[in-house]
């Protein structure tokens, strides 16, 4: 485990740490932490360790060895629609944020006109027409409407 010391001289660029030649550590110590650490704590899709990393010798007997740590969305409280970090870990809508769980919900919704002569602002009664008369489509137009809805949400 880092301590809190050595953690912020690396988050705030103030550490420079040695790679072997710096210190004068024989390539082969390097190498073996290398295998070590690949063979203790690597594990496919959670943990990589790449060929090169860096490692940092220290002199109590030890090294640190740069490491790829996989980190899901829902793990770092991401939202998976717009990217930004979410509020109360996530809990809107299949794990969403407010704003994209109600355009989520809203977007589930069928889509009702409020008369028999109102055309979608997406999908107008031309599009609908046409795909009758080619004879792509044999539902009527709120249902055409609602499967061009589902389709834009899959």
């Amino acid at each position: 485990m880092v301590d809190g010391e050595l953690m912020n001289e690396v988050l705030t660029g103030e550490f420079s740490p040695a790679q072997g030649a710096a210190t004068k550590v024989p390539q082969k110590i390097i190498v073996a932490y290398h295998r070590a650490a690949k063979r203790r704590h690597e594990s496919e899709g959670e943990v990589e360790i790449d060929d090169g990393a860096q490692v940092n010798v220290f002199e109590d007997g030890g090294a640190y060895v740069q490491a790829w740590v996989w980190v899901t969305d829902e793990d770092a409280c991401i939202c998976p629609t717009c990217r930004e970090e979410l509020t109360d870990d996530g809990k809107g809508y299949d794990g969403e944020c407010d704003s994209c769980a109600d355009r989520s919900f809203e977007a589930s919704k069928p889509w009702k006109p409020e008369s028999v002569w109102d055309d979608h602002p997406k999908f107008p009664s031309s599009e609908w027409r046409y795909e009758c008369d080619n004879g792509d489509t044999r539902l009527g137009y709120v249902d055409w409407v609602n499967a061009q809805l589902e389709n834009d949400n899959a």
